[in-house]
């Protein structure tokens, strides 16, 4: 789903054939998305591709049809910038990947592209195949003495270790893995809050949520400074993530990146790898239980392929019915289920 929104009130012809939602005028658009944003874009998008909220900052529209998505996202990504809405979220995420588009986006995209080709990927393998056998060591033992157990928050806790080893060689091991997922967790909420605020100043505003932010902030920031301290200290022959980004240089100045520009793009990646991964690994879990014979499909062919031996990156391509049930999930839990765009004139 795709979001565009635009600072002219006025009805300009293309907007012609957008349903108006039923919400209440002014700020009926902010209150539907912050108290239950899914539901609420579902049941708008049930009968039509484009619906029009309208609200008192400008024209915000939802686009659910595949193609038109494609114009905004690809074909004329130029008229359609990521605007205002992810200048809101700056003060707490700072100018990463996510946020930066243009010519900024694009040498930053291309610094860390080689981190995900074959060779950092055979790295990145090893890592997560480590990872996942400890977790599931780890539940058989848990089933043994419970009859349930709550897969999100160790889940959450095993990507981030993931991720974090993959970018940057190591977890510090001063640092406990769940403080930093529940620092995660906090920043996150803060910041979808911050998007659907009607009014996002009140949100800077002291406040007792405000000051767990600030604690949250913290722990991640120092959390951060740990791992490029530790990996310029003692830097090893592999090649991770970090040691790309210590290595790249601004295109217009030639400098190095500083403390803040680093500490940006780890929050960025940490971010994109940590809950999103999680959650669709649990999705899976959750649909699995519910399609035993999926579920016995899959284990057929995990026995064929493996015959008891822990994956490599080189038997993906065998797993055929893995990577469908995986693409399956994507497609009825998506993690990640809205971008928003700003439209620069009318379309």
């Amino acid at each position: 789903m795709t979001l565009v929104w635009s600072h002219d009130r006025e009805d300009t012809r293309p907007y012609k054939t957008a349903r108006r939602a039923k919400v209440a005028p002014l700020i009926g658009l902010f209150q539907g998305a912050r108290k239950d944003p899914l539901h609420f874009f579902l049941n708008a998008a049930q009968t039509d591709d484009i619906v029009e909220f309208p609200n008192v900052v400008g024209r915000f529209f939802m686009i659910n049809d595949p193609g038109m998505a494609d114009q905004v996202l690809r074909a004329r990504h130029r008229d359609f910038p990521k605007g205002d809405y992810y200048q809101r979220v700056r003060s707490i995420f700072g100018d990463g990947l996510f946020e930066l588009e243009g010519d900024q986006w694009r040498h930053k995209r291309q610094t860390m592209q080689p981190a995900f080709h074959k060779k950092g990927m055979e790295a990145m393998a090893g890592t997560i195949v480590e990872e996942v056998d400890k977790l599931l060591n780890n539940w058989e033992s848990c089933a043994s003495r419970t009859d349930a157990i709550d897969i999100v928050p160790p889940l959450m806790q095993m990507t981030f270790r993931i991720i974090t080893r993959a970018m940057c060689g190591t977890v510090p091991g001063n640092h406990d893995a769940e403080e930093i997922s529940e620092a995660l967790i906090t920043i996150l909420g803060a910041g979808e809050r911050l998007l659907w605020a009607a009014f996002p100043f009140v949100h800077h505003l002291p406040s007792p949520r405000r000051s767990r932010l600030k604690r949250a902030l913290s722990t991640f920031d120092r959390f951060i400074a740990d791992l490029v301290r530790q990996r310029r200290e003692y830097a090893a022959e592999e090649v991770v993530l970090l040691d790309m980004l210590f290595a790249s240089r601004d295109p217009n100045t030639g400098a190095s990146p500083s403390g803040r520009e680093l500490r940006d793009d780890l929050m960025t990646m940490l971010i994109a790898g940590h809950e999103t991964i999680a959650l669709a690994i649990a999705w899976a879990c959750y649909l699995l239980s519910k399609n035993p014979h999926v579920h016995e499909k899959l284990r057929t062919e995990n026995q064929a392929v493996l015959q008891d031996r822990l994956p490599g990156l080189d038997d993906l391509e065998n797993l055929k019915y893995h990577r469908q049930v995986v693409q399956e999930t994507l497609r009825l839990y998506p993690p990640f289920w809205t971008l928003s765009r700003q439209a620069k004139r009318d379309n």
